[in-house]
């Protein structure tokens, strides 16, 4: 169904789905990378390897036209394809949060980041969401290495206090 289609995409797309199929074809070895990145263990940082993924993908798709990067999808994807289906459940919170609220037809839920802090090349990410309900707000926060890790933290606090909500009426 259109919805499990959607969840197997956010999966398929995702930075630490992309990050780890970098890891398996070893991509982090054929990375031109500076000093002080070599140092620091670039070859093999998630971010590097999501980001290179993604540029091969693009680079092929410029350099040999959509047929061949698409080629190329399938034969990188297609087994994680396959398995990713075959999984009963896939979390994406986010999601599942915005198919409760639209099943109930209530305003989205909305995302903010709260904080940031650390490094610049170790931020940690503070999102808060609140969705409304006619009996008030429910707000949720989240914290996470990107914005989309945090929003997804605090995408499952907020179905967690729904969950609860409902345990009790």
């Amino acid at each position: 169904n259109e919805g499990q289609l959607t969840k197997i995409r956010a999966v398929l797309v995702s930075y630490a789905f992309l990050a780890n199929m970098g890891q398996v074809i070893e991509l982090g070895q054929y990375l031109r990378l500076g000093p002080t990145e070599r140092r620091t263990g670039g070859k093999t940082r998630s971010s590097n390897l999501a980001n290179s993924l993604e540029a091969l993908i693009g680079a092929g798709y410029l350099d040999e036209g959509m047929d061949q990067a698409r080629k190329l999808i399938l034969h990188l994807f297609e087994p994680s394809i396959m398995h990713v289906s075959e999984q009963s459940e896939i979390y994406d919170y986010k999601s599942t949060l915005q198919e409760i609220v639209q099943q109930q037809h209530l305003s989205l839920p909305e995302y903010w980041v709260a904080e940031e802090h650390g490094a610049e090349h170790q931020k940690i990410f503070t999102v808060a969401a609140k969705i409304k309900l006619p009996v008030g707000e429910i707000v949720g926060t989240g914290e996470g290495k990107t914005k989309k890790e945090a929003e997804q933290h605090a995408a499952r606090n907020i179905l967690i206090q729904v969950d609860a909500i409902h345990k009790k009426v």
